[in-house]
């Protein structure tokens, strides 16, 4: 897999799209990042695993409570997401 680089750019009321790989791994993270992001990301190809809608699911969601039914990895990335 090559890396991609994101060079430090002003984005202040900028759209920024981000095409992914399809990889479960790089679309959870991604989907933390849109989360935390101050301006909107638009992702594109992110996976389609159970973790990675388990993640969108509760991210958009309103409710406190949270259920990540078996998705281990969700667990771990909504964790830190929380703290």
């Amino acid at each position: 897999m090559q890396a991609v680089r994101i060079n430090s750019v002003n984005l202040e009321n900028q759209l920024l799209a981000v095409e992914l790989t399809h990889s479960k791994s790089i679309t959870n993270r991604a989907i933390i990042a849109r989360a935390v992001a101050s301006n909107p990301i638009e992702l594109h190809g992110i996976s389609d695993s159970n973790d990675s809608i388990v993640i969108q699911r509760i991210i958009s969601s309103e409710n406190q409570s949270w259920n990540v039914e078996d998705a281990g990895t969700a667990l771990r990335f909504l964790l830190a997401y929380a703290c």
